[in-house]
């Protein structure tokens, strides 16, 4: 199967041909699955002027300079359904006895949008993430950039971990090869403000124009580890469906309630360890594509 991303996009400016060119925090670390940004300030800010800039020429007209220029509409919008689910197991341990195991759980449901706005002239997509929550009074936005390799760079404490999933699919050479076959496997390490994400894809199944991706992923020095399968559209380079489990646990000290009187006997216990695993669930599934057929469509 060849991919052809130059063709999608064109990689050139809104503006048309001759126009201007256009600290990782643990993924599981809120209820709401949502997780922080690397922090590539420069890269991002640079990346984004260029792209922002090309979206400014696009918006300038000539006929009249007494009303503000519509905003053009984006390249490309992409609808998808999505949930997210989180279960967070602890165990406590104290130099006595092992107290029995507790358990909680939340989940959140919407949809989300991707919006791509300018592709920039190395295949760098500069995208918009519109959230919608389920029991949230209105939708959020948010602004970043998607770069040829699928690495997601949006401001900090901005988008939920399943846009994020979603978006590093949408990379312009998510695959590195043009050409992809069954059996295909690749390998990215990604360098974060202190730790490297290190993620082993395969393709495991490939069927007309879909691919079945197998990913397994592990960030250094954090016991977390991610693996999952994603139906992946190489013509249209957009994931249709995923399921995605992150897991991470982290062991600590419990002090303890400090010194008791127990059966009028002087309790020095001081607690003991704890540990806990939270489990985030992730799961998307395609609605709607301008670039192309959506699932109801097809049927």
């Amino acid at each position: 199967m060849h991919i052809e991303a130059e063709r999608l996009y064109a990689y050139q400016s809104p503006a048309g041909p001759g126009g201007p060119a256009a600290r990782l925090e643990l993924p599981l670390r809120a209820p709401t699955g949502r997780c922080a940004q690397p922090e590539r300030e420069a890269q991002v800010g640079e990346k984004m002027m260029l792209l922002a800039f090309a979206l400014a020429v696009a918006t300038t007209t000539s006929t009249s300079n007494s009303q503000p220029p519509a905003s053009p509409p984006p390249l490309r919008e992409v609808v998808y359904n999505v949930n997210t689910a989180l279960q967070i197991n602890q165990t406590m341990q104290s130099f006595e006895q092992t107290a029995p195991a507790t358990t909680a759980q939340t989940s959140q449901a919407g949809t989300v949008t991707i919006d791509v706005l300018a592709a920039g002239p190395d295949g760098t997509l500069a995208v918009r993430a519109i959230e919608n929550w389920q029991g949230t009074p209105r939708p959020v936005s948010f602004e970043g950039i998607v770069s040829p390799d699928g690495t997601v760079i949006f401001p900090p404490q901005t988008i939920n971990d399943v846009t994020r999933e979603i978006l590093s699919y949408f990379g312009t050479k998510f695959v590195p090869d043009t050409t992809i076959t069954q059996g295909t496997r690749w390998h990215t390490l990604q360098n974060y403000a202190n730790a490297q994400v290190e993620t082993d894809y395969a393709i495991t199944k490939l069927e007309n124009n879909l691919a079945s991706v197998h990913e397994e992923q592990s960030v250094e020095h954090f016991n977390v580890s991610a693996h999952g399968d994603v139906q992946y559209d190489a013509a249209t380079l957009a994931p249709v469906s995923g399921l995605v489990t992150k897991r991470m646990q982290t062991s600590y000290e419990d002090t303890g309630s400090g010194f008791t009187m127990q059966a009028g006997q002087l309790d020095t216990t001081s607690g003991g360890m704890a540990e806990r695993t939270r489990i985030l669930t992730l799961r998307f599934s395609l609605v709607s594509d301008t670039k192309g057929t959506s699932p109801a469509a097809q049927r």
